[in-house]
């Protein structure tokens, strides 16, 4: 972690604080035996989670929600209330001049024009 790598270097300390902690290395922070227990169990739970949640060859889904539009019309209704709060409560040319809020309009205008995800996606 970026805290562990500060505390390791002693010149990202201010004095104060180098004085009161000092320098603390990887082994008594990341490299701890117990963060690998963690990492460990973590890797195994996940691996368990993912073989027992896995579908199997009788229980595949079809691509039939691929091209229907209620994904879509979903979708874009919150993406449509998202914008609606983030224009009521900024002047209009505050709220569209942030990249996000920009991109995010024309990714909605652009899934509702194309009506169904297999569309979406393809383009």
């Amino acid at each position: 972690s970026s805290a562990a790598q500060l505390q390791a270097n002693p010149a990202s300390l201010p004095p104060s604080i180098l004085a009161i902690t000092g320098v603390i290395p990887f082994t008594e922070t990341i490299f701890l035996w117990q963060s690998g227990v963690m990492l460990a169990a973590l890797v195994v739970i996940s691996l368990i989670v993912a073989y027992a949640t896995a579908p199997g060859p009788n229980s595949a889904r079809d691509a039939k929600a691929e091209y229907s539009p209620l994904l879509i019309i979903l979708m874009v209704l919150l993406g449509v209330g998202w914008l609606f709060n983030e224009f009521s409560n900024k002047p209009a040319i505050t709220a569209i001049s942030g990249l996000n809020t920009y991109n995010f309009l024309f990714i909605m205008l652009g899934a509702l024009l194309h009506w169904r995800p297999r569309s979406f996606l393809d383009a």
